[in-house]
Formats: structure tokens, C-alpha cells, sequence
């Protein structure tokens, strides 16, 4: 289905219509407001349509898929690397920078950990185009929207 795009504007949206238009009691008119009331030509509209924000559900078993299908595509490709030993990486950017140029990865890179390291993200947090994330949060958009994917080994696993 198409998003509903339609939209009216309220009395609050309306330009205009700040001050009251007469005073209250005296002139043997109406109590009026606002000039922008919805009973006003020129007002806004009471009920009238909004965008609505509906966002798409997917089930469990379908993003399961989707992850599935986003990770062998791009394994199918070649853009998945398999890292161990980073535990070893010190919390220094300089290091993990000569990492990734021994690996040769360039372009927007997901390293993908089975559990939080403050060591590897200390070290990687200040590269551009390298994000960080959990094996157990991972998703199939973050999967296509990066270049490349790195695994630490341990996180490999948790995809059997």
C-alpha cells in the first residue's frame, strides 16, 4: 500500500490569527477567538486528513530470511572477512587502521562482534566508514547498506 501523503492544516497551523479578532463582551457579536477557528472561512480544518506514519511489521521467521538472504548474497560475492585475534588489538586507531590496510578493506565496513571489547571499539570508533556492531542485533539492511562485512570468528558462529 501507498503511504497517505494527504494533509489539512489544523487552526493551530493555520498563518495567522494570533490576536483576537474583538473583544470579549460589548459589541453584540459573537465571542470569537482566533480568525483561523474551523467555523471561519480562512480556518483550519477540523478532522481533516493526515499523514499517517504507519510503519511496516515484518515477522521474526521474515527478517530471519531477509538477514539470511543479505548475508549469502554478499558472501556469494566475496565482501565478508573472518577476523580472529582481536582481542589482541590494543585500544590505539593507529593499529586498527593498519589492520584494515593489511586486510584491504576499503569502503564502508561493518565489524560485526559477538560481544561488546572496549578495546576494539576504542580502537575502530574513530575510523570513517567503519561502523561497529553485536552479531545478535544484526539486520538485513545493515547488512546491504555496507560494502564490506567483517567477523570476528567467535560472531561467525552465532549465524550456523
Amino acid at each position: 500500500r501507498h503511504p497517505k501523503m494527504a494533509s489539512a492544516k489544523t487552526r493551530s497551523e493555520v498563518a495567522g490569527g494570533g490576536r483576537k479578532p474583538w473583544r470579549q463582551k460589548g459589541t453584540g457579536r459573537a465571542r470569537a477567538g482566533s480568525t483561523r477557528s474551523p467555523l471561519w472561512v480562512g480556518g483550519g480544518i477540523t478532522f481533516g486528513p493526515k499523514p499517517s506514519g504507519k510503519k511496516l511489521k515484518f515477522s521474526k521467521k521474515m527478517k530471519k530470511r531477509a538477514l539470511v538472504a543479505a548475508l549469502s548474497q554478499k558472501a556469494k560475492v566475496g565482501e565478508i572477512l573472518v577476523v580472529s585475534n582481536l582481542e589482541k588489538l590494543a585500544p590505539k586507531t593507529k593499529m586498527a587502521v593498519g589492520l584494515l590496510k593489511k586486510l584491504k578493506v576499503d569502503g564502508k565496513t561493518l565489524l560485526v562482534l559477538e560481544q561488546n571489547k572496549k578495546n576494539i571499539k576504542l580502537a575502530m570508533r574513530n575510523i570513517p566508514d567503519l561502523n561497529i556492531d553485536l552479531a545478535e542485533s544484526l539486520n538485513a539492511y545493515e547488512v546491504l547498506s555496507h560494502k564490506n562485512l567483517m567477523f570476528e570468528k567467535t560472531a561467525i558462529s552465532k549465524f550456523k
